[in-house]
Formats: structure tokens, sequence, C-alpha cells
């Protein structure tokens, strides 16, 4: 699940250098993919099928930024959070990526931004499958079903990977989801 974690990092990224190098290589990544999950795969390259590289950013940026319809922030779902009970949650998040050497920038982007969660669960598989399933049940469970639901209603193309995003989660926390 590593690689599918890492494409949907990359997908659910701003649209840039990055998505037209998955694209070029587009059937083997396809390949790659369908080993770890089939299904996800096909969801994902639905996506990459339906969308241009080139000209996806008005999309994106209508869907996830100004102003955002269904935000990449875990803390913009969570269910009636305080600001303190936010900001731990900014912290423990920062605590485990920084645990396993993913340092993120917190003048370019807070610890909850979806691409880099999903990237942070890239790096944890498949060596260190209890600590994904750790994270995801306490980091992802609470919130991404709101946020899938809000990218089925609002993101065209998008919601395939958002349908992708879930089964992998699902796939991570096994028998618990």
């Amino acid at each position: 699940m590593k690689n599918t974690f890492k494409t949907l990092s990359v997908l659910l990224s701003y649209p840039g250098e990055a998505h037209k190098v998955l694209y070029k290589y587009k059937q083997d990544l396809g390949e790659i993919l369908s080993d770890e999950d089939p299904r996800i795969a096909r969801l994902i390259m639905e996506f990459m099928d339906r969308t241009d590289p080139y000209n996806i950013d008005e999309k994106y940026v209508s869907l996830f930024e100004m102003p955002p319809k269904c935000p990449l922030y875990a803390h913009e779902h969570l269910p009636n959070q305080k600001e303190s009970e936010v900001g731990n949650f900014l912290l423990e998040i920062k605590i485990f990526y920084k645990a396993k050497g993913l340092d993120i920038d917190a003048s370019k982007e807070i610890p909850d931004y979806l691409p880099a969660m999903l990237e942070y669960m890239a790096n944890l598989l498949p060596d260190d499958e209890g600590l994904a399933r750790s994270f995801a049940r306490k980091y992802f469970k609470p919130w991404i079903g709101k946020w899938a639901e809000c990218v089925k209603k609002e993101g065209g193309e998008y919601a395939l990977l958002a349908k992708a995003v879930m089964m992998a989660i699902d796939r991570v926390l096994g028998d618990e989801s």
C-alpha cells in the first residue's frame, strides 16, 4: 500500500510536476498499484483517465482552496473541536511525523494537510503496519468520512480519489473499519 498512499498524496496535492510524472508513467503506475490493491488502482486510474494534469488546476482550486468547498485539512472536518483540542491534534500529528523523519515545514503547511498525512502513511508501510493502523484510527477515522462525503457531493472526478482514500484507510484498519 506504500505506492498507493504516495500516489494519492501526489494526486491530492496542488497539481504540478509530480502530477505530470505520474501521468507520463500511468501504465506502469497502474500495474504497480494493482499489485497492492486492484480495486483502489482502478479508481486512481479512472481518475487519471478522466483528467488532464495540465488542465486540472481550476477544479482543484475551486474544490480544495479558494474558498475550499472540501478543505484538505483534518481539523476542518473534526466535530465540535475546541481550539486547544485542534492544537493538540496538530501537535500530536507533528510528533508522529518527526519520529519517522518526515518534517513538515510549518511555514508552508500544517501537519493535518491530507497529502502530508497520506505521505506519512506511505512512509510507514509496509514496515510498521501497527503504527499505520494506530495513526489511521486516531488521525483519519474521526474525519475522513466527512471529507469523502463532501468530495463525493462537490468534486466530480475527485470523488474517485476520495473513495480510493477511504478504501486505503479501511484496508489499513482491517476489521476495525
